[in-house]
């Protein structure tokens, strides 16, 4: 068999998923989609109560917790000033 000329790709058969990775790709899909539902549907806090209750998660040891709420509002205010207290 001749290689293809360049800039053109040789088509390839399609290999079929197995059903258990299907599966868990459905599930996933799912469970992603529906978080993003969910995240859509809440209105998001202000500014300031929002930090507020990041340095409440850092004080109470939540610091995961802190983590993931601080990049959800990283997103949500990209230009937005953080303390310190709340990077901790």
């Amino acid at each position: 068999m001749q290689a293809p000329p360049l800039g053109k790709v040789a088509p390839q058969a399609a290999q079929p998923m197995a059903p258990a990775a299907e599966s868990r790709l459905s599930n996933a899909a799912r469970s992603s989609r529906a978080n993003a539902a969910k995240e859509a549907a809440e209105p998001l806090p202000q500014a300031d109560e929002w930090l507020r209750r990041i340095i409440e998660l850092r004080r109470a040891g939540r610091n995961a917790q802190a983590d993931d709420e601080l990049a959800r509002f990283h997103a949500a205010f990209p230009n937005f000033a953080v303390p310190a207290e709340a990077l901790k």
